[in-house]
């Protein structure tokens, strides 16, 4: 049996104003092609029964800070934006510090992604400072991981990765040690010295299908018509149930490699010794 995966959603208001929770489909896509049973957690009170029948959590990356308070600063800490403008969720914070204190407690291997890496990080009693990013999708960061981590083992000396953050790590928690540095020496990834808890502040799940509909939703003159055959060509493929390696919108759906960090994150899952 699949190991089930739970990934905490990020909140967005639909045009309405309606909340929706909202996940990316890269981040099951990959849990699943690396072997497990991804599942969103859709109810902020249920963290103490998540934490009981799934095997680990995926704190996933939003547009969303965490909230100053959270850490015992001030929104004036926040450089450029008035209190009254700042992007924060306190639901989102308290669904998923709750989330992620159950899981601990279980010593259920955590993933953080972004964002998620903070909620650890506060969590177990350290601080954010700001973090300089235009937050577009294609910005790449050149980081370097430290020799004998776990990380280092996963993702090698070096590498570029994707990398979005308006906060970013500024005192660790406890037991929690950097492990993955930016070139300006900003920490992007730690690991917990006793437990299966890890963040990064790069995302690790396969984007180029998300990437791919960005660039295309965002360069809308490039878009071009959809001939009368393609379409019933695309309602054939539907009705299989099956991704077409070959048809856009079944790209991300039909990748069969999730890298190497959600392989190994699966793998403690399952029940794997960390480290």
């Amino acid at each position: 049996m699949r190991p089930l995966i739970l990934i905490s959603p990020d909140e967005r208001p639909s045009s309405d104003g309606r909340p929706y929770y909202y996940l990316r489909r890269s981040y099951g896509l990959a849990v699943a092609a690396a072997g497990g049973a991804p599942l969103m957690a859709a109810d902020p009170a249920c963290f103490s029964e998540y934490a009981e029948i799934c095997s680990g959590l995926i704190l996933s990356d939003g547009i969303k800070l965490l909230s100053p308070g959270r850490y015992g600063r001030t929104s004036e800490d926040i450089p450029g934006l008035s209190p009254f403008e700042l992007p924060v969720s306190v639901a989102r914070d308290s669904r998923e510090l709750c989330l992620c204190e159950a899981f601990l407690r279980a010593k259920k291997p955590v993933l953080g992604i972004g964002r998620g890496m903070h909620v650890i990080n506060v969590l177990l009693g350290g601080t954010l400072k700001t973090a300089k990013s235009d937050g577009h999708p294609d910005a790449m960061t050149h980081m370097t991981a430290v020799p004998g981590s776990v990380l280092r083992r996963l993702m090698g000396e070096s590498f570029e990765a994707l990398c979005c953050a308006r906060q970013q790590t500024d005192r660790p928690g406890r037991g929690l040690v950097p492990s993955v540095f930016g070139e300006k020496g900003a920490v992007m990834g730690f690991e917990h010295e006793e437990l299966p808890v890890f963040g990064v502040q790069w995302h690790p799940e396969p984007l180029a299908g998300d990437l791919e509909l960005y660039r295309l939703n965002r360069d809308k003159d490039e878009a071009r018509p959809i001939p009368e055959e393609e379409m019933k060509a695309s309602r054939a493929r539907a009705v299989t149930k099956k991704p077409d390696p070959a048809f856009p919108g079944d790209l991300e759906a039909a990748f069969s490699d999730p890298g190497p960090l959600f392989t190994y994150f699966v793998s403690l899952c399952e029940g794997g010794l960390h480290g």
